[in-house]
């Protein structure tokens, strides 16, 4: 388990995940955010591409499943998961890359 942050008792959990066929085909990940008690489900694409600058971590075609009663708050919740992406990195190492950019699917309920 990993910390986001002590006061607001936020933590992001690995749960699984599955890889792609080949080297450099994206890994599809799960995990849980837990967060004022409550636990959302996040699962994208995790695609490393190497530029100029670096390493570039991009969640593709990620998912934010709330518990209904909390959809209200959905960009407050999307603003906890993109500081707790950001700050794992990858491989919960942030050292390993320049930056981490999440794309959200817009085709299903779950799309932010």
């Amino acid at each position: 388990m990993w910390t986001i942050d002590h006061k607001r008792l936020a933590f992001l959990l690995y749960t699984g995940g599955g890889g792609g066929p080949h080297q450099g085909a994206p890994r599809r990940k799960w995990y849980g955010l837990w967060w004022n008690g409550e636990i959302a489900h996040f699962e994208g694409d995790e695609v490393v591409t190497l530029d100029s600058k670096g390493q570039l971590l991009t969640w593709d075609h990620a998912a934010l499943k709330l518990p209904n009663h909390t959809k209200i708050r959905r960009n407050l919740w999307i603003e906890v998961l993109q500081e707790a992406l950001e700050e794992k990195g990858l491989g919960f190492n942030r050292n390993f890359v320049y930056a981490v950019v999440c794309v959200f699917k817009q085709t299903d309920e779950y799309g932010a």
